[in-house]
């Protein structure tokens, strides 16, 4: 009897310190949101501070609207958007998984509005990768392993493509107004060329090594508190995509494909609203600097691709062909962004439902530092 009311208490007290545990999770959750989006509104008001006290509202309202520019800038970001869409399909094909790629578009446009909008619980790659594992039955560590590498190959690829843009660019010939804010992006980009290169020498090194997994570094890389998990879950995917050199391959082209397709589409904004404006090559450097910053951990990158448009149109800004209006682009792409959005706005209503399922089960599966996560 004894044992038994004991038994209890210790359930009961297991209990408690699991609902103890997702309540502080869940004030931690609230806390960095908040945090994030003061930080996001933050930057916005600077940047529409700034922008008005420099006229650049006034200029635009001014200046003639080219409406074929906008529709090829719409065009472009909707192209692209499929594109990365299609990336993930062949990621997901290439470990054995059957995938559809209506599915691929539907998903992908549903993550892309998430990933956007941040509202909800639920992130656009949380819910890729949980469709694909409900579809696949046993198949949860292949369906994450798949948003997580196409994840990686578009940020990596996009240091890549800002590398030979700048490494192609003839830096010295721009006669720059704000020479140290040029100078500001030329560090940016041997930074990004060193990032490139250590992510090629370490693909190359994983291939070529065939018990990496089991090193003395990789064990401690694994065992760090907060990133051993991301560590982790990276290794895994290399692990799964170790054997598809040609599928990396062709991902990382898809990704080249498609940042060009997003330069040209800000830089036919640009065209469209204004009278002066960075040439074309000039926005093969600014368009994968502006996505990476599009990616920082903001509520969908809000503020930080404000910023970094406006920082690089200021840096490539010339004495004879003055380009200072970057906020003003860069909200132009941001609606575009919106636009393409937007049909995952008609997915989400058809599967409203769904998602709230989904949204249940969120925390169990992708969070590692809930009690028992790994054991549902």
């Amino acid at each position: 009897m004894t044992t038994q009311r004991d038994s209890s208490a210790h359930d009961d007290s297991k209990s408690a310190s699991y609902s103890d545990a997702r309540r502080k999770v869940g004030w931690r959750r609230i806390l960095v949101a908040s945090l994030k989006f003061a930080i996001s509104f933050g930057i916005l008001a600077y940047l529409f501070d700034q922008a008005w006290k420099h006229d650049q509202f006034a200029r635009f309202a001014d200046s003639e609207k080219q409406l074929g520019w906008l529709g090829l800038a719409v065009l472009s970001g909707f192209v692209a958007c499929t594109i990365a869409f299609f990336r993930w399909h062949r990621l997901v094909l290439a470990i054995g998984l059957p995938f559809r790629w209506t599915d691929a578009v539907r998903l992908g446009f549903l993550g892309h509005l998430f990933n956007l909008l941040s509202f909800g619980v639920l992130g656009g790659d949380a819910i890729k990768a949980m469709f694909v594992a409900r579809q696949m039955k046993g198949k949860a560590t292949e369906a994450i392993a798949s948003v997580f590498a196409d994840r990686v190959i578009g940020l990596s690829a996009m240091f890549m493509f800002a590398s030979v843009a700048y490494l192609c660019s003839d830096f010295s010939k721009l006669e720059a107004e704000n020479p140290q804010a040029l100078g500001s992006i030329q560090v940016v980009c041997r930074f990004a060329i060193v990032t490139s290169f250590l992510v090629v020498s370490l693909m190359y090194g994983l291939t070529i090594f065939e018990n990496w997994q089991n090193t003395y570094v990789v064990r401690n890389l694994v065992s760090l508190p907060r990133v051993g998990v991301t560590i982790a879950r990276l290794l895994q995917v290399v692990h799964i995509y170790r054997s598809k050199k040609r599928v990396i391959v062709g991902a990382y082209v898809l990704s080249f494909i498609s940042i060009a397709l997003f330069a040209l589409s800000i830089y036919s904004i640009a065209r469209g609203i204004s009278d002066s404006f960075p040439s074309l090559i000039s926005h093969l450097v600014i368009a994968p600097i502006a996505m990476v910053a599009n990616a920082a951990p903001l509520p969908g990158g809000l503020g930080g691709m404000e910023l970094a448009i406006d920082f690089l149109y200021r840096g490539f800004s010339q004495k004879e062909l003055p380009s200072e209006h970057g906020f003003v682009i860069a909200l132009g792409f941001r609606l575009i962004l919106l636009a393409v959005a937007s049909i995952g706005i008609v997915i989400y209503l058809f599967k409203k439902r769904e998602l709230s399922h989904l949204a249940l089960s969120e925390n169990v599966m992708l969070d590692p530092h809930l009690p028992h996560a790994e054991s549902r």
